[in-house]
């Protein structure tokens, strides 16, 4: 299965916290495409 739904997981391993954001038009206007996501 590929694809992006709109929400992205961060993992903490130092404080065992998981995160799961969902980014707004701002972040897809900075990040575009697949290469912006690698980068953040």
């Amino acid at each position: 299965m590929f694809g992006y739904a709109g929400r992205i997981l961060r993992v903490n391993l130092t404080d065992d916290k998981i995160r799961i954001e969902s980014p707004d038009e701002n972040f897809y206007r900075r990040y575009m495409g697949g290469w912006g996501f690698i980068a953040y």
